[in-house]
């Protein structure tokens, strides 16, 4: 839908101006350029963002101001408003606008490094990974790299709260920080190393002080095997060591993995072949 401006000057002129829509070279630049206002040049995985992008060499090369909490507040907004996790208090909804995997994704692990709070890490990985669905990433690819380089921020970041924060009142934004790492690695099709950190994390003895209930683990871990069988994955969820331990924990939860998307009548095979 074409937008317009009127401008009207004190003498009484007035003009009717087109306001263009952004391109994605455009969307692309100012990316990059807040990212590097928030973070500087050396404070997130700038050349693997800029690939992702495509961002122009202008943008990529951009110097910026010294990092602060406003700049970094500004591209958290930025970031929520483009990927539509915006909430507002009257209810009102912004129109999401759809993008490129790779763009989505980039933008996603970087709103998880700057967001001021770890819920809000969490619940943007998680609908990104949603919005994806399920994929394969090569480790070489710019934006796998960007995402594994962001899990293993918020992993530290993880452990640093959990530290820092003994006691009664301790805050639980270290799970959801393990949650945000798990989502995105599984987001940028990197399975096996999202499984293994929700294992290790919220499993093990070692893991987190305040871990996932067994059934909340099993049950998630039920349901992202299930998506893999279907999607061209069951090489990796017969290899996968997780598989195992479900089957002999919850021998009916760990069967539903092959079983779920199976056939259960004439009508449900006739779709199948269709």
């Amino acid at each position: 839908r074409d937008l317009y401006m009127s401008s009207l000057s004190y003498s009484g002129d007035c003009k009717v101006l087109p306001c263009l829509p952004d391109t994605d070279q455009d969307l692309a630049d100012r990316f990059m350029k807040l990212s590097i206002n928030a973070f500087g040049s050396t404070g997130f995985p700038r050349a693997q963002v800029a690939e992702t992008l495509q961002a122009s060499f202008t943008a990529t090369s951009y110097v910026g101001p010294e990092p602060n909490a406003a700049s970094r507040k500004l591209l958290q907004d930025y970031l929520e408003t483009t990927l539509g996790l915006t909430e507002f208090v009257s209810g009102a909804q912004i129109p999401e606008r759809k993008f490129h995997r790779n763009t989505t994704l980039c933008g996603t692990a970087l709103l998880c490094l700057v967001a001021s709070n770890s819920n809000l890490a969490s619940r943007a990985a998680k609908k990104a990974q949603q919005a994806v669905g399920v994929w394969y990433g090569n480790e070489r690819e710019a934006v796998v790299q960007v995402c594994t380089s962001v899990s293993e921020t918020l992993l530290r970041q993880a452990s640093q709260n959990i530290s820092l924060l003994q006691g009664p009142n301790k805050s639980y934004s270290g799970i959801e920080l393990v949650e945000a790492a798990a989502w995105l690695l599984r987001a940028s099709g990197r399975h096996e190393e999202s499984i293994s950190v929700l294992k290790e994390k919220l499993q093990s003895n070692d893991g987190m002080p305040h871990k996932w209930s067994d059934i909340k683990y099993e049950s998630h871990l039920a349901t992202h095997l299930s998506e893999l069988w279907a999607k061209n994955g069951a090489e990796l969820v017969l290899r996968l060591e997780t598989t195992r331990e479900l089957l002999q924990r919850n021998p009916r939860l760990g069967l539903s993995v092959f079983t779920s998307l199976h056939p259960h009548n004439e009508f449900q095979w006739k779709d199948m072949l269709a």
